[in-house]
């Protein structure tokens, strides 16, 4: 079963601040128009929300932020920022619940190895669990049933 929401475990967390430590991570608001502030270079991006209540009265802390996706660019932040901006899937439906407080929050990486960045973004995935990201789920490439017995079905690895 996979973690819902942010680790408990303070070895995640230790992971996750040695992995980042020093970087600069920018925000723009995930629309259309603020594509052209993102770079086309590679890097880790995660893709936040606030709360999309007028009132403080829940929480005191205007920055308030909730992780509903992780991801990281090889080639370029703003074809991946494009591409999810463009997809109708679950992520489609928390943009539109959270519109217009949702933000792409992105740091460009130009030293680092692209196994060191798929570490970093295994790192913060572990770390907030975010219901937008496929963790820990086996994709497998396709499914076999055999005819007459549907309930006998096997995964192709």
């Amino acid at each position: 079963m996979r973690n819902q929401g942010w680790s408990s475990r303070a070895s995640d967390w230790n992971r996750l601040e040695a992995a980042t430590a020093g970087w600069d991570w920018q925000t723009v608001p995930f629309a259309d128009d603020a594509a052209v502030n993102v770079p086309r270079l590679p890097g880790v991006y995660l893709i936040c929300a606030q709360p999309p209540l007028q009132t403080t009265q829940w929480y005191s802390d205007k920055e308030l932020r909730t992780v509903l996706y992780v991801g990281r660019a090889k080639e370029s932040l703003r074809t991946r920022f494009k591409h999810h901006l463009k997809r109708r899937d679950r992520l489609y439906r928390y943009r539109k619940l959270f519109f217009p407080h949702v933000h792409f929050v992105f740091h460009e990486e130009r030293t680092l190895t692209e196994n060191q960045i798929a570490d970093v973004e295994d790192a913060l995935e572990q770390t907030f669990c975010p219901p937008c990201n496929e963790i820990g789920v086996a994709q497998p490439r396709h499914v076999r049933a055999r005819l007459g017995r549907p309930e006998r079905f096997a995964l192709a690895s």
